[in-house]
C-alpha cells in the first residue's frame, strides 16, 4: 500500500499546495532531527516508526485527519502532530504536543526558528542543530 501510485495520487489530490509545503517541511525537520514517525488515520495505524518521507506522505490524507506520532531512535514516544486536511487554510497542523521537541519542530516549520529566543538566536540552522541527533538509519517497520 505504501508505494502504490494510487495512494500517492490520493495525497496529491486531497491536499492543497500549501498543505503539501508545510508537510514537506514538517517531515524534513522531524526526520533530519533523527526522529521516526508513525501515522494513524484515527482508526488504523497506516505506518509505524518510519524515517522515509516518501512513504509517510503516501499514507497521508486518506481521511480528513491524520496523527503523526514522533519517536526517538530507541522507540520512545516524544509527541504528536494532529493534521486536519482542507480546513480552509494552508496550515494542516491543527495541534501538537506541548513539549520542547514538538514546539521547536513546529516553530522551525512555521516561523523558521524555535522557542522564545528566535529573535536573539537567529536562523533555522541554529535551531535545527539543537534538535539534530546522530542516528543510524533504519528501515521503516
Amino acid at each position: 500500500m505504501n508505494t502504490s501510485a494510487n495512494t500517492d495520487s490520493i495525497y496529491e489530490k486531497s491536499t492543497t499546495v500549501g498543505e503539501r509545503a508545510v508537510i514537506t517541511k514538517l517531515l524534513a525537520v522531524t526526520l533530519d532531527s533523527g526522529y521516526f514517525v508513525s501515522v494513524t488515520d484515527g482508526t488504523d495505524w497506516l505506518l509505524e516508526q518510519c524515517n522515509n518521507a516518501t512513504e509517510i506522505k503516501s499514507v497521508l490524507a486518506t481521511t480528513n485527519q491524520n496523527v503523526l506520532r514522533v519517536y526517538d531512535l530507541k522507540g520512545n514516544f516524544q509527541g504528536f502532530f494532529l493534521l486536519l486536511w482542507n480546513m480552509g487554510s494552508d496550515k494542516p497542523i491543527n495541534y501538537y504536543s506541548e513539549n520542547e521537541i514538538c514546539e521547536n519542530i513546529y516553530n522551525i516549520v512555521m516561523f523558521g526558528g524555535a522557542s522564545e529566543d528566535i529573535k536573539t538566536k537567529g536562523s533555522t540552522r541554529f535551531w535545527l542543530n539543537r534538535l539534530v541527533k546522530k542516528v543510524t538509519m533504519r528501515a521503516c517497520d
